[in-house]
């Protein structure tokens, strides 16, 4: 890819979105609830895609029943909810990994692609019979008819299968052999498991990693066999088969986590990818949570970010989601360019003199623009085990950790003394004869021993005459010189982001979306958006979002917290019966001859209020309204039309939900989540 817009982007879209949304000198943000006709009812599956078309767009309008405003206390930034777990290895910082990824991979296991299975059993088949009979076979999970499949050299073509020890082929055999071979000839379209289960793990338009193939998945023939779009680009016997997933808008890579206490912890360090047995946490009297990072038992190294404030986990947590904020203790103890974690690669040798320290003061960080950091060394027969880093520093941005051999007691070099043997495998031996100096205080793990012109790396020091190296050599020779040198130690410097882990969560934490939640009460609301009462059921099914939306019959801006959108009808009473909250309802002798046409959104029995939308026409007073579900026909009183102008302002969310019914004393909060 040549250009790239950074994860960076999408905080600064959220930022800036947020602000803008709260600034009342150029945006008034209301929530819009409606309540569409055209689907009800609980099921998701019946509820209508929104496409934005001018139609689509005016028909929401017509909906609309009532807009509660949006404030900056209704919008918070939000992270994909991930709670700690036993048993999960969690994906580390790292500064040279791209984090935000929303590419997943499940490994399914190994399987044949492109090539030949030879299946588990024995058959036998008979002269002038096309029937092949299995004894311990499993035809029904490896085999279909079209697939070709051989038998003692002759190929046939599966016509039908019959049961797992039964099946039938294209044409007669030629001649009758018992306890052969089945083998399933290779399908460039087909992927056979070996260890790899299929069922429940992929599923059709599911894509599979196959070898450096992707394929998308078009049936799922069997547990142990799927069938792909495209031929697969090579032939591959027992290869690794993965899933590849699509986890917009949350992240793939799971590198934090939230505790039982709702506290935040971004993982630095994973015990070299070991799984997580213990729950990271902050104590009163614990760790405090400016410190770098805490260590749990089990070799991780969690960095405290935040703790969720109650008032907002109220608000923006949920099943998905939980907010992001900053705690203003992690932000002043963070630094830029601080030193962390430092990951030994490779142990090197030869240090503290072959022996052992645990304060070795012999790294620095050098090629770098930072400085002040402390790094100490502990040192196991020769090899770095493990760096700790006392004093981070600052400002760094790069950098390479070098040992001071002189401070570090480096061994030298050295031709070891007599002559050695090598028989091309991975064992050296000393030469007996020839007063060979022992191995054991003269030579060490990691150390590079060169024969005969071949260098390999010392695995282990068997006993004072044979040591074990990493490759075997590939000529055998005898009497041959031994030189051996230091091998040198490799780290992985891990430097945190700009400003320092904790100093910025939501960049750190990949905050791409910002959950809107504004909530609807009776005291406030009912008289704009309907509450349900012992006559009459109401339920919205739409939520949107509209930017500055025009107050009725004027040119100034809606800025008060609540209106209705809804024409509202006082009615003479019914007395017989009550309007059907969804149905059409008409001025006119009949519907088909109709002046005017709404739907009911609401029936307030108490007032002999009607509430209507989706209107076509006028209801002037005095002309009788009907019912066509109901039956009623019954006169206007009064008519008070919607208090927002219609068409008026920018529609920029639109969502159809399946029906949510508002009730008396009930709080309703309506979450709008937009993830860029």
């Amino acid at each position: 890819m040549k250009s790239l817009i950074t994860p960076l982007f999408s905080n600064f879209l959220i930022d800036r979105l947020k602000r803008d949304l709260s600034n009342t000198e150029i945006s008034n943000t209301y929530v819009t609830v409606g309540r569409s006709p055209t689907f009800t009812g609980t099921d998701s599956a019946n509820v209508e895609n929104v496409v934005f078309t001018t139609n689509s767009k005016n028909e929401f309008y017509y909906t609309m029943v009532g807009l509660k405003k949006v404030y900056e206390s209704d919008m918070q930034p939000v992270i994909s909810r991930v709670d700690w777990a036993s048993g999960i290895t969690y994906d580390t910082y790292e500064d040279h990994i791209e984090i935000f990824s929303y590419v997943d991979y499940h490994n399914l296991g190994s399987a044949n692609s492109n090539a030949n299975t030879i299946l588990s059993g024995t058959v036998g088949i008979i002269t002038n019979s096309n029937v092949v009979t299995g004894t311990s076979t499993t035809f029904e999970t490896y085999l279909f008819p079209g697939d070709k499949i051989s038998i003692n050299n002759t190929t046939k073509s599966i016509i039908s299968v019959v049961n797992n020890t039964s099946l039938i082929v294209n044409s007669a055999f030629a001649n009758t052999n018992s306890s052969q071979s089945l083998t399933l000839l290779s399908n460039s379209q087909t992927i056979v498991g070996i260890t790899a289960n299929f069922v429940g793990n992929v599923g059709t338009g599911n894509v599979v990693i196959v070898g450096e193939d992707a394929r998308e998945v078009v049936s799922v023939r069997s547990n142990k066999v799927i069938s792909l779009n495209a031929n697969a680009a090579y032939s591959n016997s027992s290869v690794t088969v993965q899933r590849r997933d699509n986890t917009y808008p949350q992240v793939a890579n799971t590198f934090y986590v939230r505790n039982n206490r709702d506290q935040i912890f971004k993982c630095l360090f994973n015990g070299n990818n070991s799984i997580s047995t213990v729950e990271p946490t902050i104590d009163i009297d614990g760790q405090l949570p400016e410190n770098p990072f805490i260590v749990t038992s089990d070799g991780y190294r969690w960095k405290y970010m935040y703790t969720i404030p109650p008032g907002l986990k109220q608000k923006f947590f949920t099943k998905q989601w939980m907010p992001v904020v900053s705690d203003p203790a992690v932000t002043a103890g963070s630094e830029d360019g601080r030193i962390d974690i430092v990951r030994v690669l490779w142990g090197g040798s030869g240090y503290a003199g072959g022996g052992n320290t645990n304060t070795g003061s012999f790294l620095s960080v050098t090629n770098t623009d930072g400085s002040s950091s402390k790094l100490l060394a502990r040192v196991s027969n020769g090899n770095i085990t493990s760096v700790s880093v006392q004093i981070g520093g600052n400002g760094y941005t790069r950098g390479t950790i070098t040992a001071n051999n002189t401070l570090a007691m480096r061994l030298d070099p050295a031709t070891l003394n007599g002559t050695f043997n090598i028989d091309g495998s991975t064992y050296v031996n000393a030469n007996s004869s020839s007063n060979s100096t022992n191995f054991v205080g003269n030579v060490y793990v990691n150390d590079i021993i060169t024969l005969n012109g071949a260098s390999r790396n010392v695995v282990s020091i068997v006993n004072n005459t044979v040591l074990q190296v990493n490759t075997p050599f590939i000529h055998a020779a005898n009497t041959q010189t031994a030189y051996v040198t230091r091998s040198n130690a490799v780290f992985d410097i891990q430097i945190g982001p700009s400003g320092g882990h904790g100093s910025n969560p939501a960049k750190e934490l990949r905050a791409h979306s910002l959950m809107i939640c504004v909530e609807l009460n009776d005291d406030t609301d009912g008289t704009k958006i309907p509450i349900s009462d012992s006559t009459s059921t109401f339920q919205f099914n739409q939520v949107g979002l509209l930017i500055n939306p025009l107050i009725a019959n004027s040119a100034w801006y809606a800025n008060l917290t609540n209106y209705r959108a809804t024409t509202r009808l006082l009615v003479s009473d019914p007395v017989v019966a009550n309007f059907v909250n969804g149905e059409t309802v008409y001025i006119g002798s009949s519907l088909g001859s109709a002046n005017a046409i709404a739907n009911v959104a609401h029936w307030a029995a108490g007032d002999n209020y009607l509430y209507i939308n989706n209107i076509t026409g006028t209801f002037p007073v005095g002309q009788p309204v009907r019912g066509t579900t109901s039956g009623i026909t019954t006169p206007i009183l009064a008519v008070s039309n919607s208090e927002i102008k219609p068409f008026s302002g920018d529609l920029v969310y639109m969502e159809n939900r399946t029906n949510i019914k508002r009730v008396d004393n009930q709080i309703d909060q309506i979450k709008i989540v937009l993830s860029f």
